[in-house]
């Protein structure tokens, strides 16, 4: 298992919760459009608020847990994120498919 960080987009201010939630876009292999509810420190070093400029790239932090190729010869991941669960939207999904550009 390799510790990385998969790229994400910041699409908005989702809660002023302390210390501020925003609203990532992760996109996995198959096109679907996760969104995920962060804490903004766990996706930026960025200070962010309601204000500010969006979307924003960042990057959450994951567990590589699988590669592979896929039928066209591209290579996929299966990643973990490692963040707190009870930050994730989508029914705490923490597990996803992307493809290896996708990793910083």
């Amino acid at each position: 298992m390799t510790v990385a960080a998969v790229k994400v987009t910041i699409v908005g201010w989702h809660e002023n919760h302390p210390p501020g939630i925003v609203e990532c876009s992760l996109v996995d292999r198959c096109g679907k459009d996760w969104r995920l509810a962060l804490k903004y420190y766990d996706a930026t070093k960025e200070e962010l608020g309601p204000y500010s400029e969006y979307p924003l790239l960042g990057s959450v932090p994951c567990k590589v847990l699988d590669r592979s190729m896929n039928e066209s010869g591209k290579s996929i991941a299966k990643i973990e994120l490692a963040v707190p669960l009870e930050n994730l939207s989508e029914n705490g999904i923490d597990q996803f498919e992307i493809f290896t550009g996708q990793l910083t």
